[in-house]
């Protein structure tokens, strides 16, 4: 029985913890095929800068000596570099924060309730949690809404009513824009008018 021969195994990116096949012709994989490799023979890490990896100095170091960490903020490391510093109460012996006015609550870095001889200091809308329900603000009237003018109805007109003559006049001429110059000589000999008069309005 013959034994099947095995492929040779698949060639694997150059790079840290990468598992892909590498793409034909190069030493990397298709994802990697625009990152560089540092230049510190045997590493397999990618250029970050210089030419070099984070790890070969592609990265710079702290300016605090014997601080190998990388720059994070300006020229020095996030354990190195400049913290906000929260100001302290400036009552003597205090070591408590300030809160406001360069001063804690204890000693005067508050608002008081505006509710008097209320000790207690403000919480919302200048007054303490117990008074700032019992004495809220009442709340601003809405503004009247103005009234729409009101459409005239369809059925009530403003207008000057038309007489019967109006009405005739008008529908002569609707009708002689319709015809041909040959119909209006016909027409001309008939009397046009049209006597609304005698017609029932339904």
């Amino acid at each position: 029985m013959a034994i099947a021969d095995h492929p040779p195994p698949m060639a694997l990116c150059y790079f840290n913890d990468c598992d892909n096949a590498v793409f034909p012709g190069l030493w990397k994989c298709y994802f990697h095929r625009s990152r560089a490799r540092c230049l510190i023979d045997d590493c397999r890490n990618q250029v970050y800068a210089r030419r070099l990896c984070v790890r070969h100095g592609g990265k710079r170091q702290c300016d605090v000596d014997g601080c190998d960490r990388n720059v994070r903020n300006g020229n020095r490391c996030s354990h190195h570099g400049n913290r906000a510093v929260k100001e302290r109460c400036m009552a003597p012996g205090c070591t408590k924060f300030a809160h406001e006015r360069h001063f804690c609550v204890s000693h005067g870095g508050r608002r008081q309730c505006k509710v008097p001889s209320c000790p207690t200091h403000a919480r919302r809308g200048g007054f303490c949690c117990r008074h700032s329900h019992t004495t809220a603000p009442s709340p601003r009237e809405a503004p009247a809404k103005k009234k729409r003018k009101s459409s005239a109805s369809p059925c009530t007109s403003t207008e000057t009513p038309m007489t019967h003559t109006m009405v005739d006049i008008a529908v002569v001429q609707q009708e002689e824009a319709k015809m041909s110059p040959r119909s209006l000589t016909i027409l001309s000999e008939f009397v046009t008018t049209v006597d609304l008069t005698s017609i029932a309005l339904t």
